[in-house]
């Protein structure tokens, strides 16, 4: 599954696609880490959305990742429409993970109910590379 700026949540055609019968098998994830902004709005949702997808997809075998490289923004409109990157790590979105199930137990009185279990097999490939999905 290819998600290039990630997924808003909830999704009709993602629960379509995973509700298909007969089921498919969700080999790779193709997804990005980084965050990008524009005009203060996020619109490359990074590692915390792809971490979502993962999940809501049952885990696939390996999350390859996707819009990697470092852009320098320069220039006025850059600069007018506040255009910046910010770098993220599967890891990084596991902790965030956690920290959201805790304040959510907290807030319902309930204890270690809601742990989310497996960390995607993150896969880089180089520009012009190859990876066997096997």
């Amino acid at each position: 599954m290819q998600s290039p700026h990630g997924i808003l949540f909830p999704n009709a055609s993602l629960a379509a696609f995973l509700a298909f019968d007969p089921p498919t098998t969700k080999l790779a994830l193709l997804h990005g880490l980084k965050e990008s902004r524009a005009l203060r709005r996020m619109n490359t949702l990074g590692a915390t959305a792809g971490l979502k997808l993962w999940r809501e997809m049952g885990g696939a075998k390996y999350w390859v990742l996707s819009h990697t490289a470092q852009l320098g923004y320069a220039g006025v409109i850059m600069r007018v429409l506040g255009v910046y990157d910010t770098p993220r790590t599967v890891e990084w979105a596991v902790e965030q993970e956690k920290a959201e199930l805790m304040e959510e137990e907290e807030k319902e009185g309930v204890e270690g109910k809601r742990r989310r279990e497996g960390v995607p097999e993150v896969v880089e490939v180089e520009n012009g590379g190859r990876f066997v999905l096997a």
